[in-house]
């Protein structure tokens, strides 16, 4: 349903005759899938792939040999432009609490599976269970934002354990929880002290680069992304790709750095949709000097025609949204009459930025739907208002974004009430 993941067009009929189940026929993007799954009763997460629903692109020794290069020249970029330190003491993790791990073992696969109820169940009991014990604590934490529900009362128990026995086990899960419950200000300053107290803390650093990055402080974030970066070392290839891609963003004014970051990024993950998405803000440099920056891979075995030569293609080709755009307005057209046949009232909304506003439109015409011309508030706004504050650096709205996103909607969702 977004036109920068390149969405194949889905028929009515196709979506249909589709079984609803994990690495199906096909898969719902953000929160259009979310909405959908509310409005249809699809089970929770239905339309996301999972690591074992994915479809291997390339054999894993392939894989393996990516990430060995990406890792080298992460390593030799890094250190030789300044942009990660050197690894000199151990990396910190907190003591693993081995009872109550096997409590709570296969968590994250109910996380991952949508199987909320059990997840929520499960976190309760360990942590009624073990009620001294931080990571329970922290796990139940994650277990009520996931379920939806009000995690404060369990962060104020984790406070109390931290103050009653402020051993590096509670202080570094109520950090990590604080960053669950949504907190990022509090989270910040926890980073902070402990990093003060203990250099190393992986859970800390990791921290202050996602909590930084959302907040747009982006000296505090490179060096927390490439001390993070550094303390993985290679046993996160993923984590340290989207790490990657949020350091490129904040090089975007460097276009040899930018398109570098993600180069090792993409090579570590293979995520090739993350990686064009962000590249075609490259489409101002000539592609012969991406190219020139990109075939510092090619020592370390990589081909630069066969890695990035696709994703340049798409990057570089002309006209290249039309048809993207075209398919975004015919998903809309579909999603809409789906969620007709089950009794709902449709409105399309614009979004608050981008050149989408036309396909979304006219898929409202084409429905005879409501239109919410979100973008128009949003330029009227932008007259008196900074960008700063109605947008997260990510590109997101802030606080304030949504904000105006829900009195556009309001207005429509009012009038359907009065009906």
């Amino acid at each position: 349903n977004d036109a920068c993941w390149r969405p194949k067009r889905l028929s009515l009929d196709e979506l249909d005759a589709a079984d609803v189940v994990p690495g199906s026929a096909f898969t719902w993007k953000w929160r259009t899938g979310q909405l959908l799954a509310i409005a249809l009763r699809f089970p929770f997460r239905s339309w996301l792939e999972t690591e074992q629903t994915k479809t291997p692109e390339s054999p894993a020794s392939d894989h393996q040999d990516k990430q060995a290069a990406g890792f080298a020249l992460l390593l030799q970029y890094g250190l030789e432009h300044g942009l990660i330190p050197q690894q000199s003491e151990p990396t910190f993790s907190p003591p693993n609490d081995r009872e109550v791990r096997e409590a709570l073992r296969g968590f994250w696969d109910l996380e991952r599976s949508g199987e909320i109820r059990t997840l929520l169940t499960k976190a309760r009991a360990t942590a009624a269970a073990h009620p001294t014990s931080a990571y329970a604590l922290a796990m139940l934490v994650k277990a009520e934002m996931t379920a939806g529900h009000n995690p404060q009362e369990t962060l104020s128990k984790l406070q109390t354990l931290n103050g009653q026995q402020p051993d590096a086990a509670s202080k570094e899960w109520l950090i990590w929880a604080t960053q669950q419950a949504g907190h990022r200000d509090k989270a910040i300053e926890l980073a902070k002290a402990r990093i003060r107290e203990e250099p190393q803390s992986l859970m800390a650093w990791r921290t202050l680069q996602r909590q930084t990055y959302q907040q747009g402080d982006w000296e505090l974030f490179r060096e927390a992304a490439a001390k993070t970066l550094v303390l993985l070392g290679q046993t996160q290839p993923a984590n340290s790709a989207r790490i990657l891609r949020r350091l490129a963003k904040s090089h975007q004014k460097t276009p040899e750095r930018f398109a570098m970051l993600l180069a090792i990024a993409q090579l570590l993950d293979g995520e090739t949709i993350a990686t064009r998405h962000l590249m075609q803000q490259l489409r101002g440099v000539p592609r012969a000097s991406v190219e020139a920056v990109l075939a510092q891979v090619e020592p370390l075995g990589v081909s630069v025609d066969k890695e990035f030569g696709p994703i340049l293609d798409e990057v570089y080709a002309e006209k290249q949204d039309d048809e993207w755009l075209a398919v975004v307005r015919d998903n809309l057209v579909s999603l809409g009459q789906v969620a007709r046949r089950s009794g709902a009232e449709v409105v399309v909304l614009s979004y608050p930025t981008g050149n989408a506003r036309a396909s979304q439109r006219e898929a409202a015409r084409m429905l005879g739907a409501r239109w919410a011309p979100v973008k128009a508030r949003f330029d009227e706004e932008l007259e008196t208002r900074t960008r700063s504050e109605l947008f997260v650096p990510d590109g997101h709205c802030s606080d304030a974004g949504y904000e105006l996103i829900a009195e556009v909607v309001s207005e429509h969702v009012l009038e359907l009430l009065r009906k």
